[in-house]
């Protein structure tokens, strides 16, 4: 695929994050490889756990529903920029926590593609921003 097709199709996977309604399971094999992995950061309990596609799917469908109210999360994109089979995305995420308190934070996130799916995200943001407000389950 190409660069722009690669950027597209992060576009439309978050499109397709965004229509979901209610428990329906995300098409992950549309856009994932069966073995890709989100990395988030180092201080995230999650770190490190994500790997294949129903972890992926988890993160989408269990971890961002426990942390968010559901249709309170607006993104603010500011770059997207795509080379040869990398797409970066950088933007301000605005919500409101599952505990009620309003939340924004950046978030940069690394998408590389193998033959025209994501095989693996790098996200890096301000976990201490997020846990501040909605502090982490470790359990």
């Amino acid at each position: 695929m190409s660069a722009e097709n690669n950027k597209n199709h992060v576009f439309a996977f978050y499109q397709t994050v965004a229509q979901r309604e209610g428990d329906t399971p995300l098409p992950m094999a549309k856009y994932f490889s069966e073995n890709a992995e989100w990395r988030l950061p180092r201080s995230s309990p999650m770190h490190g756990k994500l790997k294949g596609l129903e972890a992926i799917a988890g993160l989408f469908g269990g971890a961002v529903d426990d942390y968010y109210q559901p249709g309170s999360m607006q993104y603010d994109y500011h770059a997207v920029i795509a080379d040869a089979d990398f797409v970066v995305m950088q933007f301000t995420l605005k919500a409101v926590t599952a505990n009620g308190q309003d939340y924004e934070n950046d978030y940069c996130l690394l998408y590389r593609f193998e033959d025209g799916l994501i095989s693996e995200v790098r996200e890096f943001f301000d976990t201490a921003t997020l846990f501040a407000v909605q502090p982490p389950d470790y359990g």
